[in-house]
């Protein structure tokens, strides 16, 4: 429904869908809409004044759309984690950039009085450039590399009792730090 009304979206699914040679482009270019049609919905409810997409593009709605991705995406505050993958997380930050610069381009090709438009998105652009690895990405990309540091590193097994009895060892350590 949100994606019927919303213009923007409709144009993320179709510019994904020709930029990706592979077999998933329908799903991912699915994906993309569903997650922005989420923040649409999430931001509609934060604040009453934003009604299509475009009002996400407005600087003034930055802090809105950080949020609303916060809350798409379960933000835990106190842990500063996301319950969604981090990758997700990672990815609607640039869905998000690419959605306000195919919105940008048919505003400059069209050459109306819609430069305005044009100028309010150069403007969305620069603040999420300068804020959203701040506010989002930051504890997306913590998060991939705890769970990396987390991931447990097992050497290859040979007939060597050496490099078993090393194996034995750190799996034991592992398990005492939990």
């Amino acid at each position: 429904m949100h994606c019927q009304r919303g213009q923007n979206i409709l144009l993320v699914g179709q510019n994904t869908f020709e930029s990706n040679n592979s077999d998933k482009n329908d799903s991912m270019a699915s994906q993309k809409m569903r997650v922005l049609a989420k923040l649409l919905q999430k931001s509609r409810k934060l604040d009453k004044n934003i009604r299509t997409s475009f009002d996400l593009l407005r600087p003034l709605n930055f802090d809105i759309v950080v949020e609303a991705t916060r809350r798409v995406t379960d933000y835990d505050e106190s842990s500063q984690k996301f319950m969604w993958s981090h990758s997700t997380v990672l990815n609607l930050g640039f869905v998000i950039r690419n959605r306000a610069m195919a919105v940008r381009g048919i505003y400059l090709k069209n050459k109306e009085p819609q430069t305005d438009k044009a100028a309010e998105i150069d403007a969305f652009l620069k603040v999420h450039e300068n804020e959203w690895h701040i506010r989002v990405s930051s504890a997306a990309h913590r998060q991939r590399q705890a769970n990396i540091w987390k991931k447990t590193n097992i050497l290859p097994l040979t007939q060597e009792q050496d490099v078993v009895d090393f194996n034995d060892f750190r799996e034991g350590e592992d398990k005492e730090r939990g």
